[in-house]
């Protein structure tokens, strides 16, 4: 039955790749304004569909953490890439505006505590031709639990 199953995943996935699928995926390096002692550094991944041309959704997990503070975003997201795109040598730059809504698990010090997640990023879509699939998206954040943050995401589209 394990090898069933195994044969079925691989299969799957020579499917998706073979057929162009638009599916990406990556992760994020960043830094937010989510602990009562200010700035916290955070990391996570995301993967997403190309549900229409200029908009996506997908999913997101983000960690944020400093020295007796951890929080744990989980969120579900649509990203809206602007028809306004400029053109440079070697790469496009497309503007994007994307919305979450998940759920946030805090730790600070010996309190835990869930808290409902919403927030808005703004940033632009770096889009290299020499390597065709890979982006970054450096981006401006706000909302609650993290009241505004920056960062960086970086990931490769299975569709290019």
């Amino acid at each position: 039955m394990r090898r069933i199953v195994f044969i079925l995943f691989l299969s799957l996935g020579g499917i998706l790749f073979a057929e162009g699928i638009p599916l990406s995926f990556g992760g994020n390096l960043g830094a937010d304004m989510s602990t009562p002692m200010g700035y916290a550094f955070n990391m996570g991944f995301h993967g997403d569909y190309e549900f229409l041309p200029d908009l996506k959704v997908g999913i997101q997990q983000e960690f944020s953490f400093a020295s007796s503070f951890f929080n744990s975003n989980t969120s579900a997201y649509a990203k809206w890439y602007t028809p306004f795109d400029f053109s440079f040598p070697g790469f496009y730059i497309i503007p994007f505006i994307k919305g979450n809504i998940g759920v946030s698990y805090l730790k600070y010090k010996e309190m835990y505590t869930t808290a409902f997640l919403i927030g808005a990023e703004a940033g632009i879509k770096l889009d290299f031709e020499s390597v065709k699939g890979l982006y970054v998206e450096p981006y401006f954040k706000f909302g609650y639990p993290y009241f505004w943050g920056f960062g960086v995401a970086a990931g490769y589209s299975l569709d290019k």
